[in-house]
């Protein structure tokens, strides 16, 4: 079943970005060895080809001169086991490959290998979604608008039989995203890698998975939080991150990261929002992402064979959600 506590919000048609940018790790080097961007889609993709944001998942009314909401004691404000979403309204593309219309709270899907499935791989009900990678590189995934200055996001993820576990491959995202120049002001991403070796032919298995952090104006921490650990394929694991930003011009910020209700990894003392103040929040969360696999000149960058992970039962609030 699929609630939200608020009224339906009227967004703004604004296509949601993935910013270009390296990731670096506190050590010096990105997630996945190497400098990594993340293209919203094929070279050239315009906004205007990118389908809108759905409604509004999560507001927490916190205004420009305070942090109402900076306790993260809220609860959870979105859930969705996607039975209320239609495959009509997600197998709608225009050339990018990109759902022409937001679907509901669900927008800028794609491209070409994001799914609506019905009666496939799924943790409740009929339906669920699905993104496969079959190139190095290749975009897949779901965004989500909202408002706040903390929000946790929690997922249940399944790697099917013979997913390749590439450098770096991102499976969620959620970001403070600037109009004005059209860049991440906030940028925090999940991934899950495999060892990371040269050699990358044939179907790999995950090493260890974390939470990357970066950002721009300059003053923002950049870093990573990471769990070493191997996902089982064919099996459902909740996933669950929260990003806290701070108080400006005060290190009390944190990110933190969650698997089946056990906290695996954890940061706080950050300056998330640098020199951005109050004005900056997290605006975008982005259920997917893309494969990463190219680092340290290897020699198959492409993904084996094409691998899909499925997810289900979204849920997205201002404070801890755990499985449920």
């Amino acid at each position: 079943m699929h609630s939200s506590v608020f009224s339906s919000l009227a967004a703004a048609s604004i296509a949601f970005t993935l910013t270009a940018c390296e990731f670096q790790s506190t050590s010096g080097g990105s997630p996945d060895g190497g400098a990594s961007t993340d293209a919203a889609g094929p070279a050239g993709l315009s906004e205007a080809d990118m389908a809108p944001l759905g409604r509004m998942v999560l507001d927490d009314g916190a205004g420009a001169d305070g942090l109402a909401k900076l306790t993260g004691n809220g609860p959870v404000l979105f859930r969705s086991d996607l039975e209320d979403q239609n495959s009509s309204c997600w197998g709608s593309r225009s050339s990018s490959g990109y759902a022409r219309t937001a679907c509901g709270e669900w927008g800028s899907i794609g491209s070409w290998n994001s799914k609506l499935t019905d009666g496939g791989v799924r943790r409740s009900g009929s339906k669920a979604m699905s993104f496969t990678f079959s190139k190095n590189e290749e975009v897949a995934g779901a965004s989500l608008l909202l408002s706040a200055n903390v929000v946790n996001v929690r997922a249940y993820y399944n790697f099917a039989p013979g997913y390749d576990f590439g450098q770096g491959v991102k499976i969620g995202r959620v970001s403070s995203f600037n109009e004005a120049t059209q860049m991440n002001d906030i940028d925090v991403i999940m991934t899950v890698r495999s060892s990371g070796s040269v050699n990358q032919c044939g179907v790999t298995n995950m090493k260890d998975m974390g939470l990357f952090f970066n950002g721009r104006p300059v003053g923002f921490d950049w870093g990573n939080i990471s769990s070493t650990r191997t996902f089982e394929r064919g099996r459902w694991y909740a996933i669950e991150y929260q990003v806290f930003l701070n108080t400006p011009g005060v290190r009390n910020g944190w990110v933190k990261l969650w698997v089946d209700g056990v906290q695996v990894a954890s940061k706080t003392g950050l300056n998330l929002r640098g020199n951005g103040g109050y004005n900056v929040k997290l605006n975008r969360v982005r259920v997917g992402g893309w494969y990463s696999n190219s680092a340290k000149s290897n020699s198959c960058p492409n993904p084996s064979q094409p691998s899909t992970m499925h997810v289900d039962d979204v849920a997205v609030g201002t404070a801890y959600i755990g499985p449920n």
